[in-house]
């Protein structure tokens, strides 16, 4: 078994890599053969130091997520509620990584690039993949309707 000072120094090398959760931060304890009984008092210190912050890492995963996997924000919102990270500091850091107008163009994007993997005509089992496939990124039915709509009629008055 480790000793806490062992423990502690080898999380902040952990947490200084990346952001990390509390609850990433316990697995490696556990991995590490920590006492259970000292999670709490070595978070609580990790946190005074500056090296775990919640609110922070919510804001890093989100814009992450949504840059780079192009994650929608039910599938962000639901990744983050996982790791227990609390609902205010979820909702903040949506808002803040994720503007409205990008979410659109994000959205946009992914339609294109599903509608050019199929023919020129595509049917209705087609659309419903498509559909699946952005829902399961994260968007919201809704949203994705309205994109498809308005991409389509645009396409026609060409």
């Amino acid at each position: 078994m480790n000793t806490p000072d062992e423990i502690i120094h080898k999380l902040f090398r952990y947490c200084a890599y990346q952001e990390r959760c509390r609850q990433e931060v316990r697995r490696k304890m556990a991995d590490w053969d920590a006492d259970p009984t000292e999670y709490d008092l070595i978070l609580d210190y990790l946190e005074e130091e500056g090296f775990l912050e919640e609110a922070r890492f919510a804001q890093v995963f989100a814009g992450g997520k949504f840059r780079v996997k192009r994650w929608g924000r039910h599938k962000i919102r639901n990744e983050l509620r996982k790791r227990n990270i609390d609902s205010g500091s979820i909702e903040r850091a949506i808002a803040r990584e994720i503007s409205d107008d990008a979410y659109l163009q994000s959205l946009t994007y992914l339609i294109e690039k599903r509608v050019s993997d199929f023919s020129q005509s595509i049917s209705l089992d087609e659309k419903q993949k498509i559909f699946r496939y952005l829902q399961q990124k994260g968007y919201e039915w809704e949203l994705i309707h309205a994109v498809w709509n308005n991409l389509s009629s645009e396409a026609q008055g060409d």
